[in-house]
């Protein structure tokens, strides 16, 4: 959660309310488009502004806190809403780069938050199996490589900085 800050850091400064405020602004802003798009794809753009409006209004005229911080609960959020949108780019026409798109979403979620992680799964599993019934092996292998790049990775900071024991010993172990 902390590499979502980055980009707005960069501009106000690493260390400012400023920062998290406009992080917690732009992500839940980004879900709502991507979430609009894919049911833009799916329904039709007037039952998408329908649906999208109830959830536009209440982030917008809200003075109930929760709604307006930063939390760790944006990042997967935000994932989760991309990988959605990846997936219904890829069966609307899209090709299979999309796959490796929504993998690569589906497979950071568990390095945003570890609650999220069975729908994520969930997701990731049905699209999986989508692509297989469909027959088409190349974007479902771009699915799987896309998952599994976040998880690389990690793998490979852990390794270039010698953490592994460490790694196993908070994390599996206790």
């Amino acid at each position: 959660d902390f590499y979502a800050l980055w980009p707005a850091g960069w501009v106000f400064g690493w260390d400012s309310y400023l920062t998290a405020r406009v992080t917690a602004l732009l992500m839940p802003a980004t879900t709502l488009l991507l979430v609009h798009q894919a049911l833009a794809r799916v329904t039709g753009r007037t039952i998408a502004r329908a649906a999208s409006l109830a959830a536009l209004a209440l982030e917008a005229l809200t003075h109930a806190t929760d709604f307006q911080h930063y939390s760790t609960e944006l990042v997967p959020i935000t994932l989760l809403a991309g990988a959605v949108y990846g997936a219904t780019r890829r069966w609307s026409g899209g090709g299979g780069g999309w796959c490796a798109l929504g993998g690569f979403l589906l497979g950071a979620v568990p390095f945003a938050k570890l609650q999220p992680v069975p729908l994520a799964a969930a997701g990731g599993l049905a699209w999986l199996w989508v692509e297989l019934r469909a027959d088409t092996q190349r974007p479902a292998a771009a699915l799987v490589v896309g998952a599994t790049i976040p998880a690389a990775i990690f793998a490979s900071m852990l390794t270039v900085a010698g953490e592994w024991p460490t790694f196993w010993e908070s994390y599996v172990v206790f």
